[in-house]
């Protein structure tokens, strides 16, 4: 609509004002800055990945972006606790707050396989024996349990998974809908 506008004053620009002259130079001005902006956006090809709300996905519904966003999330703050000034209970939080939260963003509405939660796994857990300043060599039940029988209670992602399906479905559950109707 806009360019319709342009175009119909370019075309009459003799009967116009001194103050109109004005105003249509502003106006031309914005037009070529919007030109211009749109002449530098990117269009993406259906498979190429790109972040909305959050997610990283294509075109056609691959979200194995997001998937790699996150094991790349723990990843670095799996290093980031490895030498660090911390107290073990701190760098634990810290990880927890870095690594498994960008996990339990997108845990509900991702597909996870088997073998990429496994794989997270692993990386949580050598994050908390870095907190703990304990070799990766050492075995993981001690940061597996949970604290009443003697360990450090490194969350699990099937767990975090499960809470965020649980915290999804009850969010659903709230508002009178479809969903609600379904159960």
């Amino acid at each position: 609509m806009i360019i319709r506008i342009f175009h119909k004053l370019l075309e009459d620009t003799s009967s116009l004002t001194r103050m109109d002259h004005r105003l249509f130079s502003q106006y031309l001005y914005f037009f070529q800055l919007f030109r211009q902006w749109c002449e530098r956006l990117k269009t993406l090809d259906i498979n190429d990945a790109c972040r909305y709300l959050g997610y990283w996905g294509t075109g056609n519904g691959d979200m194995s972006a997001t998937r790699e966003v996150v094991r790349e999330k723990a990843r670095v703050a799996r290093d980031l606790i490895k030498s660090h000034p911390l107290t073990p209970e701190l760098s634990a939080e810290l990880f927890a707050q870095k690594g498994i939260s960008a996990f339990r963003f997108s845990a509900a509405l991702i597909e996870w396989s088997q073998s990429e939660l496994e794989g997270l796994q692993k990386i949580w857990v050598q994050a908390y024996k870095n907190a703990w300043h304990v070799p990766w060599s050492s075995t993981n039940s001690l940061y597996t349990f949970p604290t009443a029988e003697g360990g450090h209670e490194c969350p699990l992602p099937s767990g975090v998974l499960t809470q965020a399906l649980l915290q999804h479905v009850d969010q659903c559950m709230r508002r009178e809908d479809v969903v609600k109707k379904l159960c």
